[in-house]
């Protein structure tokens, strides 16, 4: 996995005139035909996590669930979120369920809290405990089960990484990263299905591909992924919900710019109109400076026009403040070598 020894200090956070913490990064820019920019180790393997839920939804619209079970835009974006658990994120998840005469009992996943605190605080409120449809990855994770079921498969066992629906999975993700899908390692993600390793310049390929995909990608799959990007741009509340990067961006972008969160550090963006994918790891695996970063590359690198800077402030404000609202330090970012 990434050494950070080798990687740059890319975010320092300052409180008063002193700095307070320092954040290692790899970064990897690509287009259809490989990398374009980068720094730290793009080489080194990195864990993907719920960045590879746009490749784990395509089998949604390749087996024919999407038809079969009239998945609409809601339903697509959904699986490949990691949804907040909010009421609409719930009930299209129960619904898909449903189509193919499958309950959340039949979900792998195990319950947690909603992501979101205010739907957690309402969930507590009404003296409901989190049930497996309130995982992050229930949209997924009911994909998958649809899309087995669409193939002919059985869903049950449908995590297991020999499963047919999981061994599609890996090889999608190994024809829009440019590799070979047994090269591709994997790992168990926090939600039970297999979690993909690939050099950060790879990933980074993979969502340029899936954002605009080139002539190499097999016509099936280039539909699927149009057909997943324009979902999640009618539907961004879907991929992520309330208070969350992932759904603001493609709100303000209008979908032109398509980004998904991994766990642990890791983010993965897909900007459409340039044909481009950037992905970016963390070593220390904080999740709120890899949005930050996120968005500060974006900037930097001429993809976010000032009003959707603005409209992305929460994400993107360098300065740091105290509960009281009084500005505390700073955050600031060294991005030399990948500024357009």
């Amino acid at each position: 996995m990434n050494d950070s020894s080798n990687n740059p200090v890319v975010v320092l956070q300052t409180r008063g005139p002193r700095i307070e913490t320092r954040h290692r990064a790899a970064i990897a820019i690509a287009d259809g035909r490989g990398l374009i920019a980068s720094c730290g180790d793009v080489d080194a393997p990195s864990f993907l996590r719920s960045g590879a839920k746009f490749f784990q939804a395509i089998p949604c619209l390749t087996s024919g669930a999407a038809e079969r079970f009239h998945l609409g835009d809601r339903a697509l974006a959904l699986a490949c979120g990691s949804h907040n658990a909010e009421p609409e994120h719930v009930a299209i998840a129960r619904r898909m369920l449903a189509a193919a005469g499958l309950s959340e009992n039949d979900l792998a996943c195990g319950p947690h809290p909603p992501m979101h605190p205010a739907t957690a605080a309402r969930l507590s409120a009404e003296h409901l405990r989190p049930t497996r449809i309130h995982n992050n990855c229930s949209g997924k994770h009911a994909g998958m089960m649809l899309s087995a079921v669409a193939r002919g498969e059985s869903p049950r066992g449908y995590t297991e990484p020999e499963h047919p629906i999981q061994r599609e999975i890996r090889r999608i993700l190994g024809h829009f990263a440019g590799v070979e899908d047994r090269a591709i390692e994997h790992a168990i993600d926090g939600c039970g299905v297999p979690t993909f390793i690939l050099p950060l310049k790879h990933s980074a390929r993979a969502f340029a591909r899936f954002g605009r995909p080139d002539q190499e990608i097999e016509p099936e799959l280039a539909a699927a992924a149009l057909r997943l990007g324009d979902a999640i741009a009618r539907r961004p509340n879907m991929v992520a919900g309330e208070d969350r990067l992932c759904s603001a961006i493609a709100r303000v972008t209008g979908g032109r710019i398509l980004a998904k969160v991994g766990a642990d550090g890791f983010y993965g963006v897909a900007i459409r109109d340039q044909g481009q994918g950037l992905a970016l790891h963390v070593d220390d695996g904080a999740t709120a400076i890899s949005e930050r970063l996120m968005v500060a590359i974006l900037r930097a690198r001429g993809h976010l026009h000032d009003e959707e800077f603005a409209a992305l402030e929460p994400w993107c404000s360098r300065e740091r403040r105290n509960c009281a609202g009084d500005l505390v330090g700073s955050i600031e970012f060294d991005l030399a070598g990948i500024q357009a």
